[in-house]
């Protein structure tokens, strides 16, 4: 999707899937429907990717996302990003990739932060799921806004801290009776 100025990003026929998507030149690509990633999801500088306001569709990724555009290339609005491969995956964004519902459901290998992400709460619509496979850290954090959920974490699903990044955690003082959950190794 690389013309100038906005595009609607086709969902594929049923059954069909993106190998690689690219975003590039200029403008917003706005998605019609859910899809599927087998490769690499790539937004260029100067190019937004949206999920599409009211309809909030999902992505699913079995590549690496690259966020070139900085803190403006993803309009995640509430739609769910799933990482699900059997290989190793990565998130980069070099100002840190907003994400509104984040899922890790990996058959094997993780997926490794090159830089931090944050995970929005605001309206109680954040969500971070760790259904199978580890999100590594390395020197990046995770920031989970107020309001964020965390659910699952196990022996075979949680956040490796590898080296000197942290679990950020924002909530409401008011909760202070609460249990938090932090599935951290």
């Amino acid at each position: 999707w690389n013309g100038a100025g906005n595009q609607t990003v086709k969902t594929p026929s049923v059954g069909a899937k993106y190998h690689h998507l690219k975003t590039a030149t200029s403008g917003t690509k706005t998605l019609s429907g859910a899809i599927t990633v087998n490769g690499n999801l790539t937004i260029e500088s100067g190019t937004t990717l949206d999920v599409k306001s009211g309809n909030n569709y999902a992505i699913s990724i079995k590549g690496n996302w690259i966020d070139n555009n900085g803190g403006s290339g993803f309009e995640e609005r509430a739609g769910t990003v799933t990482f699900t491969s059997t290989s190793a995956q990565s998130i980069t964004n070099s100002t840190g990739e907003t994400f509104c519902k984040l899922t890790i459901n990996k058959a094997s290998n993780d997926v490794t932060l090159n830089n931090g992400i944050f995970l929005l709460g605001s309206a109680g619509s954040g969500q971070l799921t760790l259904t199978s496979g580890d999100i590594i850290l390395g020197s990046n954090n995770i920031e989970l806004m107020t309001g964020c959920a965390l659910s699952g974490g196990s022996a075979t699903s949680y956040i490796q801290i590898t080296g000197t990044g942290m679990v950020r955690r924002y909530y409401d003082p008011s909760d202070v009776n609460v249990n938090r959950l932090f599935p951290v190794g």
